[in-house]
């Protein structure tokens, strides 16, 4: 008999923090970022920690049978070419389903206001990620 998953994205809390930097930091190295600019955990932590608390920030995580394998994380900020707009930075995603990380993103940034979702991408414009992003738009 085979096992069902029990997966859900809900929004990360403080405890997550350990696990989502851990991933966060081996997503960087395994893109190959570290020698171009290394890796500053604690600015990075900072930052996740600010989103977590921050009315206009989100960490949303995926988590499989009580385990996080993936993560999205962003504020809502003014646009900068009309205050009057609100445009979802996505600061970065991570892990398994990022599909169904970004529509959740997606979701709580129309929630938000926002009428524009900005992407980031941390590989090569000829990457995997890349197309996916790109495929998303």
């Amino acid at each position: 008999m085979r096992s069902q998953r029990h997966r859900m994205i809900r929004r990360a809390t403080k405890d997550d923090l350990p696990t989502i930097m851990q991933m966060v930091e081996q997503q960087y190295a395994d893109y190959g970022l570290t020698h171009v600019v290394p890796f500053d955990a604690p600015t990075v932590e900072i930052m996740i920690r600010h989103l977590l608390i921050a009315p206009f920030g989100v960490v949303l995580v995926n988590e499989e049978n009580g385990t996080i394998t993936g993560g999205i994380a962003g504020p809502t900020v003014p646009c900068t070419h009309n205050a009057q707009y609100f445009v979802a930075q996505e600061y970065g995603a991570y892990g398994d389903n990022l599909d169904l990380l970004r529509m959740a993103f997606d979701e709580w940034a129309a929630s938000k206001g926002a009428q524009l979702v900005v992407l980031s991408c941390l590989e090569p414009h000829n990457g995997l990620r890349f197309r996916k992003l790109r495929k998303r738009v």
